[in-house]
């Protein structure tokens, strides 16, 4: 897949999963959900999956108690995939 269309699709990945985020929620914003289709996009789901699943274990039990902000583990997921995944060379 070329540089373009990876960075076109992850782009539209993290929006869509933002967007999803604040309504009617039709993707799953778990870290784990979100890194496999960004694994899928950037071709390299073993890393994607290892970076999901730590980001998911940081996320369980985190509540946002007395008006503190949770952070977004859904974009931070899809940023560590994207910095950190192998580029497809073609």
């Amino acid at each position: 897949m070329p540089h373009l269309l990876q960075n076109i699709l992850i782009l539209f990945l993290a929006s869509y999963a933002t967007l999803d985020n604040q309504g009617i929620t039709i993707l799953n914003y778990w870290p784990v959900t979100v890194g496999m289709v960004a694994g899928l996009i950037m071709g390299d789901l073993p890393t994607a999956m290892t970076i999901a699943g730590t980001f998911q274990l940081m996320s369980l039990g985190v509540a946002g108690l007395g008006g503190a902000s949770v952070p977004d583990y859904g974009l931070a997921t899809i940023v560590g995939i994207y910095l950190s995944a192998e580029p497809v060379l073609d």
